[in-house]
């Protein structure tokens, strides 16, 4: 597998209102320095996406949405869809992370339909699973499993201050590659901070990290980011 770069992902799920995002952007951007084979994605919420879009000053940085309508355009109260998000320039969208599944009660079903409305557009999709038959869904859809991020994110791990085992980690990817092929993308996410990202990201087959809570925190989320670029 040619692993060229690690990607690396900032998710402040709810954590950081404008103010905070503000404070966050003046250390980033006096802070960061880009690293050639680390991509670095922020996902701030939905009211601050066209803010860290417009203010980010170091173009290699990326801009996700964490998550998208599962409908298109239309007679649709309080959705955000992929046209709107397309209009705002995000580079991509996160779906299926554990926490909408289990606190607003996303089904597979819903997954594959946000999966529809993505397909016609030319932005990066990552997909947070937990568990083998969460994948097997996105396939058994008809999708290519090439064409998207799988994020691994334990159940237990998830803002929780305890991160899963390397070797847990590693029997789960290989559970992966034998579902989708050896030719995915894998990203580990769950309580990972600076201390702890380079166990991870040592295992071959982990091309990156989606980090939460740590990366409230812009100083200690370059840090992540400096110990990714040594791997």
């Amino acid at each position: 597998m040619d692993r060229a770069s690690l990607n690396i992902f900032a998710n402040w799920k709810a954590f950081l209102g404008k103010k905070e995002v503000v404070e966050w952007l003046n250390y980033f951007n006096k802070h960061y320095q880009p690293h050639d084979n680390v991509q670095v994605f922020l996902g701030p919420s939905f009211t601050n996406i066209s803010y860290v879009i417009e203010h980010c000053s170091h173009d290699d940085v990326m801009v996700y949405a964490q998550d998208v309508s599962h409908l298109k355009a239309g007679a649709h109260t309080g959705e955000v869809t992929v046209e709107d998000l397309l209009s705002h320039m995000v580079d991509g969208v996160l779906i299926g992370h554990s926490e909408r599944r289990s606190q607003l009660e996303e089904s597979n079903e819903r997954i594959n339909k946000k999966l529809d409305c993505i397909s016609s557009a030319d932005v990066m999709v990552v997909i947070a699973i937990s568990q083998i038959e969460q994948l097997q869904s996105v396939i058994d859809a008809g999708n290519k499993p090439t064409d998207f991020i799988w994020a691994y994110e334990p159940i237990e791990a998830i803002g929780s201050g305890n991160p899963a085992t390397v070797e847990r980690v590693e029997s789960f990817v290989k559970d992966m590659y034998d579902v989708a092929g050896n030719d995915i993308t894998v990203i580990y996410g769950g309580s990972v901070d600076s201390k702890n990202i380079g166990q991870y990201i040592s295992i071959p087959e982990i091309q990156g990290a989606l980090i939460a809570t740590a990366s409230k925190d812009p100083e200690e989320f370059i840090r992540i980011i400096d110990v990714a670029a040594t791997y």
